[in-house]
């Protein structure tokens, strides 16, 4: 909505309302010179939703403030804190502006990234809407859906896609890390500063003749294997963790094996020595998959070893889907 302030002769003032062209009509026939101005702000209504409409178009009524509020008033409040808020993750932030407007707005309208942006700000998040730009278009693209083609000029709205919500809820029940890559600080090493003429001697020596033992893998002869070339032929892995992901959904779908262990997976990667290279250390293969990648969950002593759903997740959307 347009507004102009117009001073007529006898230093009467009057203020007119309404489109660009019932305003330009208006002055034009009281003889005013005054533009259109830019909307005002209507009683109760924050000015960052003012400056949302005159930076990213029309802003469909979007009430930004309302969105703020209900990530701190609503059912995943509590999880949102956890997972999100006390997290430096501005994927997973971005997200959340999508998850909810969607869940309790029903997505109505979609989100600008400048209206992310501002909504982040709400809450004491500072991030750039170039940076939402970015992180939708790269890490989170698969997991938005906008409203228009990009193009110049042209205001992209954006809303979380089923994939999307799915994904979100895994980071809300904690079972998935999120998008962004998880940086680890280098801890300094408790032998740093040691030397020749200095060493540093362990706490607790290790006995002599004796070393630390590591899990080593066994064979599994009794292991009924028959079909997993073929099982495996069927798919395209690229590296360590997906072969085991393979191996696992034979294992479990094709042979009906109810308790995994590490030495079954082992197994598996020896039948296929011949196609896929054997693990270095097929100890950290395991641990790489659980810590690292999260694909997998076990019990101590490799065992019990199932399936996590973002290990789900990569089979049934990633791998089972590539071609071969």
């Amino acid at each position: 909505m347009a507004e102009a302030t117009i001073k007529l002769a006898n230093g009467t003032t009057i203020t007119v309302s309404g489109s660009a062209e019932e305003v330009a009509h208006v002055a034009m026939l009281y003889g005013g010179g005054s533009q259109p101005t830019a909307p005002s702000a209507k009683s109760g209504q924050p000015k960052e939703d003012i400056k949302a409409a005159a930076t990213d178009g029309p802003s469909d009524d979007v009430d930004l403030s309302q969105i703020a509020n209900t990530i701190f008033d609503c059912e995943e409040t509590e999880a949102l804190e956890k997972h999100i808020l006390g997290h430096s993750d501005v994927v997973n932030k971005i997200m959340m502006c999508l998850y909810i407007n969607e869940k309790y707005f029903n997505s109505q309208p979609a989100l600008t990234t400048g209206e992310i942006s501002k909504i982040l700000s709400q809450l004491g998040i500072s991030v750039a809407t170039s940076n939402v730009s970015l992180a939708i278009s790269r890490k989170a693209n698969k997991y938005v859906m906008k409203d228009n083609v990009t193009k110049k000029g042209v205001i992209i709205r954006y809303s979380i896609n089923r994939p999307g919500k799915q994904y979100f809820e895994e980071v809300l029940s904690g079972e998935n890390v999120g998008l962004a890559k998880v940086r680890s600080r280098k801890q300094p090493s408790k032998f740093a500063g040691a030397n020749k003429t200095n060493p540093i001697k362990s706490a607790t020596p290790t006995p002599k003749g004796k070393r630390s033992t590591a899990y080593k893998p066994k064979y599994n002869a009794t292991l009924d294997l028959h079909g997993l070339d073929e099982f495996s032929e069927t798919y395209k892995s690229n590296n360590n963790s997906e072969h085991l992901v393979v191996f696992l959904k034979f294992l479990t779908d094709k042979a009906s094996i109810e308790s995994i262990s590490g030495d079954d997976i082992y197994t598996c990667f020896a039948e296929r020595k011949s196609k896929i290279k054997l693990p270095g250390s097929f100890m950290d293969t395991l641990r790489n998959a659980q810590n690292r990648d999260h694909l997998i969950v076990y019990e101590r002593g490799f065992r019990e070893i199932t399936l996590t759903p973002k290990g789900e997740n990569l089979f049934n959307h990633d791998i089972a889907k590539r071609e071969k």
